[in-house]
């Protein structure tokens, strides 16, 4: 049997302990069974407060093979996963289970909603890309991830953007119509993805200092991708934009043309993208 979520496992017998006295001070009223009660309820409250932790705890130690249709939609968006091994496909896939547990999915409109699983492996299969040859993989501090239908105005920024990512509230916001079509068509919409995945990741490493590909960026950048500087602009919603994240959204998005058109950086980002 698959158990995915185990702290609800665990929180089974201490639920019974809980009917037990509340059955037997039912049936006796004398009885002082009922003070007894406390220690159970205690104990699953501490279960819901850490919830997550013993999840992500048992899934490290158990982890849940990849749906078939996962798996062909990762083999669609993902060439890397593609090319891999079976050994080191599962890896990936034990990875992808593990970020997507670790984090929070919020699906913003007139509610909030949850994320539908392809959706969360989707953006998974892209971090776990990033941070491949890496011994920590969660992108952290970045905790949550939200996902509006389209670009949206936000208190830090009042103007329609494509997505946002925030430190202080460990947060990455994303348009999902925008993150969607650059997935599946690199060649002719922007890489959202993989531009909001880069940007947490160098936020997240502060001291590192990443390439930003010199004075004549934009000239092979443009040469390399086919997107002008203003088109990419025009799409994050944003007037500039640290060359930084553009160069490592292109390591990520097309590593072969990066090599062509960007070698010297492309050699520091795969040793800084290393253990």
């Amino acid at each position: 049997m698959t158990i995915y979520k185990f702290s609800r496992v665990v929180a089974i017998p201490f639920g019974l302990a809980v009917l037990y006295f509340l059955f037997v001070a039912f049936n006796d009223s004398t009885s002082s069974v009922l003070v007894w009660i406390i220690v159970p309820v205690a104990i699953l409250i501490l279960i819901y407060l850490f919830q997550p932790q013993i999840d992500y705890w048992w899934l490290v130690r158990n982890p849940i093979p990849l749906d078939p249709k996962l798996e062909k939609l990762i083999s669609k968006i993902n060439p890397q996963y593609r090319a891999m091994n079976e050994e080191d496909k599962q890896r990936f896939e034990n990875r992808m289970l593990l970020f997507v547990e670790a984090k929070a999915f919020i699906g913003k409109g007139e509610d909030d909603k949850d994320v539908p699983y392809d959706i969360k492996y989707m953006i998974a299969q892209a971090a776990v890309s990033l941070t491949w040859n890496l011994k920590t993989f969660l992108i952290n501090p970045f905790e949550r991830i939200i996902l509006y239908k389209h670009p949206f105005p936000s208190p830090r920024f009042q103007f329609l953007h494509a997505y946002e990512t925030e430190v202080e509230d460990g947060v990455i916001i994303m348009a999902l119509d925008f993150m969607e079509k650059g997935l599946f068509e690199p060649d002719h919409f922007y890489p959202l993805l993989n531009h909001c995945l880069a940007e947490a990741f160098i936020k997240a490493h502060p001291a590192i200092n990443f390439p930003n590909g010199g004075q004549d960026f934009w000239e092979r950048y443009t040469r390399m991708t086919g997107f002008e500087k203003e088109k990419v602009l025009t799409t994050l919603g944003f007037k500039q934009m640290d060359q930084s994240i553009l160069l490592l959204t292109a390591y990520l998005t097309y590593p072969e043309r990066t090599l062509a058109h960007f070698p010297e950086e492309r050699q520091q980002l795969q040793n800084l993208l290393r253990a």
